[in-house]
C-alpha cells in the first residue's frame, strides 16, 4: 500500500470529550471516526485490517472446536421469543425497541440466546442425541441504548460481538464444554495476540444461569473492579465475592494454599462464559430425549461472548506510549511501514519496496510522499498507527529498522533477516 493512496487522516489532536487512551489514539490516527451520534463508530481502512485480523483469530479458534460452526442471525428480531423467556420487560431501557407498520413489536437484539435456542429448536423439533453437542456462533453487530455512552468503542450503542451458544444432553457435557471455550479464550488472548487476561468469577445477571465467568484486561480505566491472588490462581468480581483487597487469601481452590494476599485492580471486560443450563431451552422447547429414556427433556445450554470492538480499544488501552499505538503482530494493520530518509538514493527506495512488497505483500506501507513532507511527520504518523517495524533507507545505503514495541534501533546493510523478526 501507498502512503499517498491510503484513505488516512491523522489528527494532531484528540476530540475534546475522548479522555481515554483509545479514544484518543484510535481517532487520531483514522482506525475510527465517531458516526452520526453519541456511540455510534465508522470503521475506516486502518480499522478495518486490524478487526478483520481479530475476527480471523477468534473463527480460527472458535472453528477448532470440534463441530464448533458459524452462521449469521438477524440483528432485528420480534418481541415474541423474547416474552417467552420473560426478558422483554426485565431488559429495560438498554433495549431498541421499534414496531414495523404492522404495529409489531420489534427490536435490535443486544445478544442472541432467544434467536439461537429457537433455531435448534425449528430445525430440529425434538433434537436426535447422534446431532449433539450442537455448537453454533457468529461475529456480528449488537445493539445497547446506552445511558451515557464513552470512552470510544469501550461503551458504544453498536458494536461487534462474537457470541457462541452451546447445546449438550448433560450438565456435565456443558460444563466440560465451558471449559472447552474457556481454554480457547484464554488461547485468543494469551497466546494469539499475547495480551494477559484475567479469568475472573463472575454474576450471571440477566443472562440466567448459575455458573459464569468473565474475561479482563488490566486496565485503570476499567468500570469493573477485580479480587485477585497475588501469587496465586483466585480471581472474581467484587459483585460475587465477600473478599476484599488486602485479606490474605482464603479461597480453597486457589493454588496459593492460604499464602497469598488478595489484591483490587480495576478491569475491562472484554468476554464472558455463561453455563445456561435450561433457563432458555425449556420455555423454548429446545429438548431431546435421553437414553433410555421416552420423555424429551431441555438441552443444557452455554452462551459465549467476545466484544471484538471493545478488545481492540482494550488493546489500545494497554499498548501504547506518547507516541501512539503499539499493536500485537498479529493484529497491526501494517507489519512494516518504509520510509526513505532526506537524500537518499531513489532507486535504492525503489528497489527496497519491490523487494519488501515481493516477501510481505499488503503487510507493507510504504512512504511515497516526496521530500516535501518532512522525515519527522512521516515517522510520527509511522509510529502513531504502530506498526511493529519502520524501516528507513538512509542516505549512506543503509537501513535503520525501528522496533516499535521497544523503541530500538538498527542499522544493517541488508535486510535479510527482518523476517525473522515478525515471526
Amino acid at each position: 500500500m501507498l502512503r499517498s493512496r491510503l484513505f488516512f487522516l491523522p489528527r494532531k489532536n484528540a476530540p475534546a470529550d475522548a479522555v481515554t487512551a483509545s479514544h484518543q489514539l484510535l481517532t487520531r490516527a483514522s482506525f475510527f471516526r465517531q458516526g452520526q451520534g453519541a456511540g455510534l463508530w465508522e470503521t475506516l481502512p486502518l480499522g478495518k485490517r486490524v478487526l478483520d485480523k481479530l475476527q480471523a483469530i477468534i473463527v480460527s479458534e472458535m472453528d477448532a472446536i470440534e463441530g464448533c460452526q458459524q452462521v449469521e442471525m438477524p440483528s432485528l428480531m420480534t418481541s415474541e421469543t423474547w416474552r417467552k423467556t420473560k426478558r422483554w420487560d426485565a431488559i429495560g431501557q438498554e433495549m431498541f425497541r421499534l414496531r414495523d407498520r404492522k404495529d409489531t413489536e420489534m427490536m435490535l437484539a443486544p445478544t442472541h440466546e432467544e434467536a439461537f435456542t429457537e433455531l435448534v429448536a425449528g430445525m430440529h423439533g425434538i433434537v436426535s442425541r447422534a446431532h449433539l453437542p450442537i455448537y453454533l456462533y457468529q461475529i456480528g453487530r449488537k445493539f445497547r441504548d446506552e445511558l451515557r455512552p464513552r470512552a470510544g468503542l469501550l461503551r458504544a450503542r453498536e458494536f461487534i460481538m462474537k457470541d457462541l451458544y452451546t447445546f449438550d444432553e448433560s450438565e456435565k457435557k456443558a460444563l466440560e464444554t465451558y471449559e472447552k471455550v474457556c481454554r480457547a479464550y484464554e488461547r485468543i488472548f494469551n497466546e494469539r495476540l499475547g495480551c494477559k487476561v484475567l479469568k475472573a468469577a463472575a454474576d450471571s445477571g440477566n443472562m440466567g444461569g448459575t455458573y459464569s465467568h468473565e474475561f479482563h484486561f488490566e486496565s485503570p480505566v476499567g468500570e469493573d473492579v477485580v479480587i485477585k491472588c497475588d501469587t496465586g490462581s483466585f480471581c472474581a468480581n467484587t459483585e460475587v465475592t465477600k473478599l476484599k483487597g488486602g485479606d490474605s487469601c482464603t479461597d480453597l481452590s486457589c493454588s496459593c494454599k492460604g499464602s497469598g494476599k488478595l489484591v483490587e485492580t480495576k478491569c475491562i471486560e472484554v468476554g464472558h462464559a455463561f453455563y445456561l443450563g435450561t433457563k432458555y431451552s425449556a420455555p423454548l422447547a429446545a429438548r431431546f430425549v435421553p437414553e433410555g429414556d421416552t420423555k424429551p427433556s431441555p438441552l443444557q445450554m452455554g452462551s459465549y461472548g467476545l466484544g471484538v470492538t471493545r478488545i481492540i480499544a482494550s488493546i489500545v488501552e494497554t499498548s501504547h506510549d506518547s507516541s501512539g499505538i503499539i499493536w500485537p503482530k498479529a493484529i497491526a494493520p501494517f507489519q512494516i511501514v518504509l520510509v526513505g530518509a532526506p537524500g537518499a538514493d531513489a532507486r535504492l527506495v525503489s528497489e527496497t519496496f519491490a523487494a519488501l512488497k515481493t516477501k510481505f505483500g499488503s503487510e507493507l506501507l510504504f512512504d511515497d510522499r516526496g521530500e516535501n513532507v518532512g522525515m519527522s511527520s512521516k515517522l510520527i504518523d509511522a509510529k502513531l498507527i504502530g506498526a511493529p517495524f519502520i524501516v528507513v533507507v538512509r542516505k549512506t545505503g543503509e537501513f535503520e529498522i525501528i522496533e516499535r514495541s521497544t523503541q530500538q534501533t538498527s542499522t544493517v546493510k541488508d535486510l535479510s533477516h527482518l523476517g525473522s523478526k515478525l515471526t
